[in-house]
């Protein structure tokens, strides 16, 4: 699979003053001492939507990153049906953290609709939350949000293929089987779907790419517009903290360290480096991770400065790897593909600014900034091999020329005007969006439920990671199950990935007993499920009362379970059920406020606000704002946008030189990555920022316009102009603590097993994945050992079985088995496993139970070192 990653951050296009101000033309531009075209930061919408944090506005608002693009548009009528996308790995959105935002704004809540490839996890996360986010915020009237959630094995195929199946695309065959052609069914909207997708990886030819080339030869027959993030890591050259490349950078494995007298020498077989090279080293202990600079070589062997105390030499059980020659133009696909909306970033201040001071400048509303190509010095984990990471370090908006898609002929003149004699290549990005400074202030995208308990009116839940929640937080509860699902304020953390709070005791009404089967009835709803164990408190009866195991559950209020006694005739009983820590909850925990009003919403100053950077909400933004002109054009009975390829087709659109008022040219500024290498931005289109920021608010106008053969827009249906205050000179920026949240994977936490296991979706740790070399035993005794070290991620993968084999996997802890999750081999009849950390030395068994087949077994052996 290519180095899958989800680019997480927010990204509002920038704009000139015209769309800040809602204006259709360019009144009010201007342009500071460097060219750039000037605008008047917008106004925040409210007290209790200014994300403030000690004191200082941290961010912008929904409103705010919708004026950025002259949205949202209001249609003269009721447009047509649409359906608006978002594909996504291993998580969906959190539909209480995007309401909190949307109600704390003052914004109408919305729905999110789910579709799913078979076994995907629908855990909650950071980028499912964000790009959910943004769309809602600009959601048109008659369209509909649907997650498209895939595994992270499937890649980009299998995010095409769910997000085709959510549109109402049917399929000629089984897609999760084979290649299938789609048609469009009875639920497919009449107004069209637009897909948004979030993800990159650095380009190079693959089965994975192939098979994303196939889907989206679909999805352009059908003529479905696909927008996709450029990346954050610049034009290439990043190599993340797991070791992944994002441009071409050579590899090599590291099987073997050692430190003597300062000096460093790691084993590395035909490594092929040179004395000189820098070389970025992950996957192996401290102190040789990092970045250095190589003082000599030999066949297997590198070595170079390290001021430490000597360290003998030691085999590696788990190989590192060693990278070089990670400068580079490498961009990410799948923005290199012709048929998508590739979306670049901005940013509001200076790179100057940025590059020395980060995101830690505060906003204000009214004062003067400028468009600039997005890049600063916030260290990013994708961008780990720069000298100065993790204590600052470099990110900025992807973009380049592709080296395996010719350019398409909408893109050639504007190409070739700007880089004559250039290769006839693909370039990216297509446009632009905001994705550096100012921050996109969302809500806190939340956590997921490992387990719950009760005892009498006290809730026990515990985080998939360590929460952060204090005593006296408000935090909302939801798909656990009653009683636990609700707003609460906390009352106490036992542990730091654990809280508790005050609920409803399940109480119980009737008790009876019937050829050794007790049947209890409670006031409220219980919650339980087959197989959970309870305590049974205080009956009436006392022969009720102790520990046992829920044999059925007959309603949400009765419930069952063996007790060996005579019978008992039902009749009233005092009494409470407590429900014993259950690990097989799912659900989650969302940080809120203490809200009041009609809608209720929480003062500013108390709102779990989270600024995040990047081109991630760049996209859905521009996905949201096409949506939006189609809503107005289809309100008035004409053509929307496409991807079809005639004069509505969205490339055509928006590289046509008649739109060009509704482009603003981003001019100052380049991708280059702490000289990793890079592009700068031209007058025109480039590979930064392409043709440029939209403003939907003009381009429906133009459209409207051409369309009915008239130069008035007084019918357009656009918003009703928000004067902001007159341009001021640009204030000085301040200097205040802000830490932005930038999410570098799908947000999919540890789980604890217990016994010190963890297991993880592989997408989110990166760990190694070792291919057993005997087969899996068929009993626990005949079972392999597969060694791994102490406190390292490991996906075991099992060889050799039948394609899309679908298996539940378990490991012995204690004595007890515990799921690990639920996987399916690939084409080759490879299955990887969930990924397994152990923090203790043991030999754990793991069973394979497929879902027709016989039970397989093999054993992951800890060992120090």
């Amino acid at each position: 699979m290519p180095n899958l990653r989800r680019q997480i951050a927010l990204a509002a296009s920038c704009v000139v003053a015209a769309v800040i101000a809602g204006s259709i033309s360019g009144a009010n531009e201007a342009a500071d001492a460097s060219g750039a075209t000037t605008f008047t930061g917008p106004a925040y919408a409210s007290a209790a939507c200014t994300p403030t944090a000690g004191g200082h506005d941290l961010g912008i608002g929904p409103q705010q990153w919708n004026a950025s693009v002259g949205l949202p548009l209001t249609p003269s009528g009721t447009p047509l049906a649409q359906r608006l996308v978002i594909g996504e790995l291993n998580e969906t959105a959190n539909p209480v953290a995007v309401n909190n935002l949307l109600r704390q704004c003052g914004l109408s809540e919305v729905t999110l609709l789910t579709e799913s490839w078979p076994g995907a996890p629908l855990t909650p996360g950071g980028e499912s939350t964000l790009d959910a986010t943004v769309i809602a915020a600009a959601l048109p009237p008659n369209t509909t949000i649907t997650m498209a959630v895939s595994p992270a094995s499937q890649s980009f195929y299998g995010m095409l293929v769910t997000a085709a199946s959510a549109c109402g695309f049917t399929f000629s065959g089984d897609p999760t089987r084979v290649f299938s052609t789609i048609t469009k069914s009875s639920s497919y909207p009449a107004g069209g779907c637009i897909i948004s997708l979030s993800y990159n990886a650095a380009e190079f030819d693959s089965v994975q790419l192939q098979n994303a080339d196939f889907m989206m030869d679909q999805l352009e027959a059908q003529g479905v517009i696909v927008v996709v993030a450029a990346g954050d890591e610049g034009s290439g050259g990043c190599i993340s903290s797991a070791g992944n490349s994002y441009g071409s950078a050579v590899g090599k494995s590291v099987t073997g360290v050692a430190l003597t007298s300062n000096v460093a020498t790691l084993t590395s077989a035909a490594n092929g480096f040179t004395a000189g090279q820098q070389v970025f080293i992950t996957g192996v202990t401290e102190p040789f991770q990092g970045l250095f600079t190589i003082t000599s070589v030999t066949t297997n062997t590198f070595s170079f400065g390290l001021t430490n105390a000597d360290i003998p030499a030691t085999t590696l059980t788990s190989p590192g790897a060693a990278s070089v020659n990670f400068g580079g133009l490498t961009p990410q696909f799948l923005a290199t593909h012709p048929g998508v909306v590739a979306v670049g970033g901005t940013q509001w201040l200076s790179q100057t600014t940025t590059m020395s001071t980060g995101l830690a400048v505060a906003y204000t509303a009214g004062s003067t900034y400028s468009n600039y190509v997005w890049k600063d010095n916030n260290a990013n984990p994708n961008c780990a091999n720069l000298s100065t990471f993790p204590t600052t370090g470099g990110e900025g908006t992807g973009g380049g020329q592709s080296a395996l898609y010719t350019m398409p002929s909408y893109q050639a003149t504007a190409a070739t005007s700007s880089y004559p004699g250039a290769t006839n290549f693909r370039m990216t990005p297509d446009v632009a969006a905001l994705a550096g400074w100012p921050t996109y202030a969302i809500s806190n995208y939340g956590m997921s439920v490992s387990a719950k308990q009760t005892q009498n009116t006290t809730a026990t839940v515990v985080t998939s990671q360590n929460s952060g929640l204090i005593v006296g937080e408000t935090v909302v509860v939801a798909g656990v199950g009653a009683p636990f699902d609700g707003t609460f304020t906390i009352t106490g953390t036992p542990q730091t990935n654990a809280f508790t709070y005050t609920t409803n005791a399940i109480t119980i009404t009737t008790a009876a007993l019937t050829s050794n089967i007790a049947t209890i009835a409670t006031s409220t709803p219980h919650g339980l499920a087959v197989g959970q164990f309870v305590d049974v408190v205080g009956a009436t009866n006392s022969v009720f009362d102790g520990t046992f195991v829920v044999a059925s559950v007959p309603s949400t209020t009765t419930f069952t379970y063996a007790k060996t006694t005579g019978d008992v005739v039902s009749a009233a009983s005092t009494g409470r059920i407590d429900m014993r820590a259950d690990w097989t909850v799912t659900g989650t925990v969302t940080q809120s406020c203490v809200a009041s009003g009609t809608p209720a919403v929480c003062v500013a100053a108390q709102f779990p606000w989270s600024p995040v950077v990047g081109t991630s909400a760049a996209t859905p933004l521009i996905a949201v704002g096409l949506a939006n002109v189609n809503a107005v054009l289809s309100a008035r009975g004409m053509a929307p946008i496409d991807n079809a390829g005639g004069t509505m087709d969205v490339h055509n659109i928006f590289y046509d030189t008649a739109n060009s008022s509704a482009m603003t040219d981003v001019t100052i500024g380049d991708n280059d990555i702490m000289s990793l290498g890079g592009w700068s931005a031209l007058p025109g289109f480039d590979m930064t920022t392409g043709m440029g920021v939209p403003n939907f608010n003009t381009l429906a106008n133009l459209l409207i316009a051409r369309n009915t053969s008239s130069s008035s827009p007084s019918s357009s249906g656009s918003t009703t102009p928000t004067p902001s205050a007159t341009p001021s000179a640009t204030s000085t920026p301040t200097a205040v603590p802000i830490t932005p949240v930038t999410i570098a994977a799908p947000i999919l936490r540890p789980t604890n097993l217990g016994g010190g296991v963890q297991t993880v979706g592989e997408l989110t740790v990166k760990p190694r994945r070792v291919v057993l070399d005997s087969p899996a035993g068929s009993t626990g005794s005949s079972a392999p050992d597969l060694i791994n070290r102490v406190d390292r991620w490991i996906t075991p993968v099992l060889p050799g079985l039948p394609s899309n084999y679908k298996t539940t996997s378990y490991i012995r802890i204690n004595g007890s088995w515990m799921k690990l999750g639920t996987t399916t081999s690939n084409r080759s009849g490879n299955l990887a496993l969930p990924a397994i950390r152990m923090n203790k030395p043991g030999t754990y068994p793991i069973r394979i139970d497929p879902t027709k087949g016989k039970t397989v077994y093999l054993n992951l052996v800890a060992k120090k070192g």
